[in-house]
């Protein structure tokens, strides 16, 4: 009874139980034994979360879901902060992902998305771990079908391996994707 749904919203709010004073509770989510935090369905939003402590993607956008948004969030010692699948028209904004053991921000065949505005650091800096060790990867086994991305104005730092992988599009000048602005400050900290 502490979670509550407004479809009309698209909102999913956290009601305390009484007497907890929320301003302490800082919006945090912080968990050790599940893998995931939260799982992004069609036209889900979620903004202003601290989630901290997975041992799989701290948030999962779902096989080919769309028009989701993650806002505004703090992901922390996670194995992956952010990952999605076969997804269009996802947003990825101002968010703080740090100290990830695998890849800050991942897709896999995505179209109309965009990535920008967040801060990636400390990822994949513990070898032996394994995984790619990359701050944001975009990347595709269907090149076709992976356009028009944005991936703009993050600041990518203290990365194990690649700070920005992009391999997706169709070479057509009208399904280009927008690569630009970005920061990308010591990469290849673990791997070379």
């Amino acid at each position: 009874g502490e979670w509550f749904l407004d479809e009309k919203a698209n909102k999913l709010y956290f009601i305390p139980p009484a007497g907890t004073r929320c301003p302490d509770l800082e919006n945090r989510i912080t968990v050790s034994v599940f893998q995931t935090a939260a799982s992004v369905n069609d036209y889900v939003t979620i903004e202003n979360l601290h989630i901290e402590g997975y041992s799989g993607r701290a948030i999962s956008i779902g096989h080919e879901k769309q028009y989701g948004k993650i806002d505004g969030c703090t992901i922390k010692n996670s194995y992956v902060g952010i990952a999605g699948t076969s997804n269009n028209f996802i947003e990825i904004t101002n968010n703080t992902i740090q100290d990830i053991f695998n890849t800050g921000i991942s897709f896999w065949t995505v179209s109309n998305t965009t990535v920008s505005g967040n801060t990636v650091e400390n990822i994949g800096l513990y070898p032996g771990v394994g995984g790619q060790f990359i701050g944001i990867i975009m990347a595709s086994t269907k090149p076709k079908e992976s356009v028009k991305n944005v991936v703009s104005y993050n600041q990518v730092r203290n990365i194990g391996y690649s700070g920005i992988m992009y391999r997706l599009g169709d070479g057509t000048p009208k399904n280009a994707a927008i690569i630009e602005k970005n920061i990308v400050d010591h990469a290849l900290m673990t791997l070379a």
